[in-house]
């Protein structure tokens, strides 16, 4: 299934109702990385805890580029 959603301004309910509608008829990942980004708040994580989806936080700062 291909899920596309668009929007110039990124919230935590906008982000949550993509996560409704891409995990529909209870199919969905069972892990989702994200970064540690406000749009990902409590209504986000909400759906995906009860889409039965762990949230994999990547670390503060990540990737940081190395520079030689």
């Amino acid at each position: 299934m291909i899920h596309i959603g668009v929007t110039r301004f990124l919230t935590d309910a906008w982000t949550a109702q993509q996560l409704r509608e891409a995990t529909a008829f209870g199919e969905g990942p069972k892990y989702l990385i994200r970064d540690n980004d406000s749009k990902f708040g409590p209504g986000f994580a909400r759906i995906a805890k009860t889409s039965n989806i762990e949230i994999l936080k990547t670390p503060y700062y990540a990737p940081r580029e190395c520079y030689l």
